[in-house]
């Protein structure tokens, strides 16, 4: 539980300099995990552990875990629909069972408690290496046996041609997208015990289909089992609870390898079980390392950094910091595809643990740029070489949804946001960093500067015979759960038009007038055919189909790309009726809903990132920024807050649930536990409470930093230090009588 950040930050005002808060402050509170007569659908989540090189997932048994992924091993059995499966880690208490009933996440570990609160058990990871540290405390029981029935298997082959999991594995064996490849149900068989050492708890399972091996050892502290029982897969081991009542300790570390490593891997596995405890605390350690690297100037780990947020406001600290964490535990080092950032060798994975282990998609990072480019411009700079090349994200008709770091394809459909993401993301490069020789830099033979052209007006090929607007295709490129959403719609030709508006800009400065003067033409154009799909009185906007019929859309993706993308074409009166949608519709206690219950499609979409049962993380704080560029900031600020209550919950992810009357909830189905998204709500305190605006900027010469309203009221009070523009630090302060930025002396 929190200690209490507001005395953190005034312990640092008495100092004089900002304190790096502790990451255990922002642990989550203690969940209760009930699955209810819909699981797992609508179960809760349970936790997801990270490292560098890989992650795990809670399973439902209090000790067991599941679905590790450590690229280029992943562990079975999978299963889309049955959870529970998994033997490695499985307690038995008094010969029984024992299931999970509560669990804590940590930005380093999962925690989990019986229902009778008799067994707490802790799973972390090592922060460079593939290896799994457990630790389970029992007490008021006679017996306790532990199963260790590990099944990793090694998957090396690149080929991707599909992105759904195989319903055939044989025909169409998995590979790297957004499924991970994975052991399947009923394989336990493939996976031999190769060798065994009972005095010292030790066993080493292999597999007959690749040369992944796993090394499991009891730390010394546990070997006072009774019995060690060999299994054709595995061992399970006994032990008896001490009649003097005190918790039985249970330890054991597990490590992830080729079997050419075996020999080395045996004699670490026996080393870290001799001091299990300095390794399982070393995880904490290296963890708060890179979070405090992420927000020092001049770090060894990162090419940039992050501000540091000075506040007394508790749940606006809450909101930034988790952010921030949620971000950097899905940070992947040494993936075979991250071939251009050799500083670093890192990249930032869009999800954890059972999906998405290794993607990126090129939409996610158009939801927090800012934070992205000033944590690590040489990362951002990696993505968009990587991003730009005609067979990845640089030639529409050939692009997915976005890129695998492990097998090196384009994933994944085509997505409407491709274009909006990948020119936003250099948009943001350029301006932040102020790096502007990069838009005449050549990848694929092709400049930066024409790459970012194309975006900005490929929406032209997609404009059908008499229609004005570009027609993006069906519900699979757009938000996938929404049937309504298709073809003619206003957010993305909203885009084109903020592109176009762009480019114009760019090409004035560098003296082409007449490429310009056309842009600027084109983009006035779109902007009036976009405002046709505007519903008066409403503050929605419709779809237009092939046939010219209409439907009106009342959902969060209009509202908050239409604002920023065309921010400057709406009324008055249309800012007024937008936020009144808002409010009334999609805004719910301590969250939001993405689609709103009066939407004439709402039955039709049950997912709880873009239906009307909650939101995809990243549509929030798009949703406090665009309170804030249509005139109530204080609304905006007032609803942020109130969103604190999910840091409690554990970190942004793909999305969140309501589910009245209870407060948002993690849900299972078609979520990811982490995901990047959640960036979001960092960048939205960074460029809407303290209003620096990127993309305002010359992509061609140095600029002050430019603001939104900075003579605008904030009721945030805060400062946020060390912020990076341009090659400077700034210091930027906010509060009643609006922001300034200062460059640092």
């Amino acid at each position: 539980a929190s200690v209490g950040l507001a005395l953190a930050v005034l312990a640092a005002l008495a100092l004089a300099e900002p304190v790096i808060p502790n990451l255990e402050d922002f642990s989550s509170t203690w969940q209760t995990f009930l699955p209810d007569d819909l699981a797992p659908r609508h179960a809760l989540a349970l936790p997801t552990a990270n490292s560098l090189v890989g992650s795990i997932i809670a399973d439902e048994n209090v000790f067991a875990v599941r679905s590790g992924t450590f690229p280029p091993f992943t562990q079975g059995p999978y299963s889309p629909v049955l959870r529970n499966q998994s033997h490695l880690g499985r307690l038995l208490v008094d010969g029984q069972p024992t299931d999970t009933a509560y669990y804590q996440w940590t930005p380093y570990s999962f925690r989990r408690r019986d229902v009778l609160q008799n067994t707490v058990t802790e799973i972390r990871l090592s922060f460079t290496e593939p290896i799994i540290y457990a630790r389970a405390s029992v007490a008021s029981a006679s017996t306790v046996s532990l199963e260790l029935l590990p099944e990793f298997r090694k998957f090396t082959n690149p080929n991707c041609t599909h992105w759904d999991f195989p319903t055939d594995m044989e025909a169409d064996p998995p590979c790297w997208n957004w499924y991970a490849p994975r052991p399947y149900l009923n394989q336990s068989s493939q996976f031999p015990l190769l060798f065994h050492d009972m005095a010292s708890g030790l066993i080493v399972v292999g597999d007959t289909q690749s040369t992944a091996i796993t090394v499991i050892a009891i730390s010394q502290e546990s070997n006072n089992f009774t019995t060690f029982n060999t299994r054709p897969n595995g061992a399970s081991i006994d032990w008896k609870v001490p009649p003097t009542g005190d918790p039985l300790l249970i330890e054991y570390v597990a490590l992830i390898g080729d079997r050419s490593q075996q020999s080395a891997l045996t004699m670490k596995a026996l080393q870290i079980s001799a001091a299990f405890g300095t390794a399982f605390d070393n995880a904490i350690t290296a963890r708060q390392s890179q979070f405090a690297d992420a927000l020092t100037p001049k770090n060894t780990r990162y090419s940039g950094h992050l501000p540091l947020l000075e506040t007394t406001d508790d749940d606006v600290a809450r909101v930034y910091y988790t952010a921030i964490i949620s971000v950097l535990a899905l940070e992947r080092i040494g993936l075979p595809f991250i071939t251009c950032n050799n500083s670093h060798n890192r990249m930032f994975m869009v999800g954890a643990a059972e999906n998405a282990t290794t993607n990126i998609f090129f939409w996610d990072n158009a939801y927090f740029s800012t934070l992205l480019v000033m944590l690590d411009p040489d990362t951002v700079q990696c993505m968009i070489r990587t991003f730009y090349r005609q067979d990845v994200g640089g030639h529409d008709p050939t692009a997915g949804w976005g890129y695998d770091w492990e097998s090196g394809h384009a994933v994944g459909a085509w997505y409407a946001a491709n274009d909006m993401s990948l020119f936003k993301l250099a948009v943001y490069y350029l301006t932040i960093t102020g790096n502007f020789k990069f838009l005449d830099e050549k990848i694929d033979g092709i400049t930066v500067l024409d790459q970012m052209t194309y975006y900005a007006t490929y929406w032209k090929s997609l404009v059908t015979p008499g229609a004005t607007l570009a027609d993006y295709g069906e519900a699979h490129n757009l938000l996938e759960c929404v049937p309504s959403y298709i073809h003619q719609v206003a957010a993305f030709n909203a885009a084109d038009v903020w592109m176009m508006r762009i480019m114009a800009r760019v090409y004035a400065a560098r003296g082409n007038s007449t490429f310009s003067r056309q842009l600027t033409q084109d983009a006035d154009t779109l902007a009036k055919a976009v405002q046709t799909l505007y519903v008066p009185g409403q503050g929605v906007w419709m779809a237009r189909y092939p046939n010219g019929s209409s439907t009106v859309v009342r959902h969060v993706i209009d509202l908050v790309y239409v604002s920023e993308f065309m921010h400057a074409d709406l009324s008055p009166q249309q800012s007024r009726e937008m936020l009144r949608f808002a409010t009334t519709e999609l805004l719910t206690p301590h969250w939001m809903r993405a689609q709103s219950l009066l939407d004439p499609y709402a039955n039709f979409s049950d997912r709880s990132d873009h239906g009307p049962y909650g939101a995809y993380d990243g549509w929030v704080p798009c949703t406090v920024s665009t309170f804030a560029r249509e005139g109530n900031l204080t609304a905006g600020e007032a609803f942020l807050r109130s969103t604190a209550v999910v840091t409690t919950i554990g970190p942004y992810g793909q999305a969140h649930a309501v589910r009245p009357p209870l407060l948002p909830y993690k849900p299972f189905v078609y979520t990811l536990f982490n995901e990047l998204g959640g960036g979001g709500f960092a960048d939205t305190i960074i460029t809407s409470v303290f209003g620096l605006q990127p993309a305002a900027a010359s992509l061609q010469s140095p600029t002050d930093p430019p603001l939104l309203n900075p003579s605008a009221a904030r009721s945030i009070v805060g400062t946020l230090h060390n912020a990076a523009w341009q090659g400077r630090t700034y210091t930027a302060t906010s509060g009643p009588s609006g922001v300034t930025w200062r460059p640092t002396k």
